[in-house]
């Protein structure tokens, strides 16, 4: 992790609405960039969905549209962040050893 790793949260009851929501703080942080004359790199971020395994909402099936400086947020099915593995089904992943000691 460096210290400039963000890390952004929303839950809606639908994709597209978190997708909408989520969207405004990308462009809250492009706005202070630019006041601060900082460029955020949109291609190292990610953008990850995590989605109830039994939702009947079809847009889960299709990756957000995030953007960050007018470029498109990766699509990911998984994102490390602090250390830790993050999947689309909210499961931890390899992200601890087997043998804990």
């Amino acid at each position: 992790m460096n210290a400039d790793d963000t890390a952004l949260w929303n839950s809606q009851r639908t994709a597209r609405k978190a997708e909408e929501e989520i969207q405004q703080q990308p462009n809250k942080i492009q706005k202070w960039a630019n006041s601060w004359r900082v460029k955020p790199n949109a291609t190292k971020s990610q953008a990850l969905l995590i989605n109830h395994p039994h939702s009947q909402d079809r847009r889960l099936r299709e990756p957000p549209r995030l953007t960050l400086n007018n470029r498109l947020i990766s699509p990911s099915n998984s994102v490390r962040y602090l250390g830790i593995n993050f999947t689309h089904t909210c499961s931890v992943g390899k992200s601890f050893p087997s043998d804990p000691r």
